[in-house]
């Protein structure tokens, strides 16, 4: 059973949530480390409650470790950063198919908010990224810290 802390003890998750901790801007309120927790608990829950297989709840939980990661380098358009620096920790670390590793970068590019003719959207590239958008989208004003 997928448990947050299950998915925190991952090295390629907890290095990320390290790196999260030490290099995010100051100023930045809202995309902190304690929202990337947030977001991985919720996307642990709500994919473990629809009784997502194991595998799949690993490569949701990498996403949402790394769904904000670019903010490291920058504010805007920063998905693609952090979709390349999960991908970059994936080859890594090893034991991840490319196909997974793609898996995990449509995930983080599905969180980029785009313009469309009838409002500003987000554009699902593959079935996980509905785990990771509504978790995401799940802690919108909340400031709960998670160890």
């Amino acid at each position: 059973m997928s448990t947050l802390s299950n998915m925190q003890s991952i090295p390629i998750v907890s290095d990320i949530l390290q790196q999260l901790a030490h290099s995010l801007p100051m100023e930045l309120y809202y995309h902190s480390v304690d929202h990337t927790r947030m977001v991985l608990n919720n996307v642990i829950d709500f994919a473990s409650y629809e009784k997502t297989n194991e595998k799949d709840i690993e490569l949701l939980a990498i996403a949402a470790a790394y769904h904000d990661a670019g903010y490291m380098e920058r504010y805007n358009s920063n998905e693609e950063i952090g979709a390349n620096m999960a991908k970059a920790a994936m080859e890594k670390q090893g034991g991840y198919s490319s196909e997974e590793a793609q898996q995990v970068v449509d995930m983080i590019l599905s969180t980029q908010v785009v313009s469309t003719p009838e409002a500003y959207a987000r554009i699902v590239k593959t079935e996980l990224a509905h785990y990771l958008l509504d978790a995401d989208l799940s802690v919108i004003d909340k400031k709960t810290v998670y160890p």
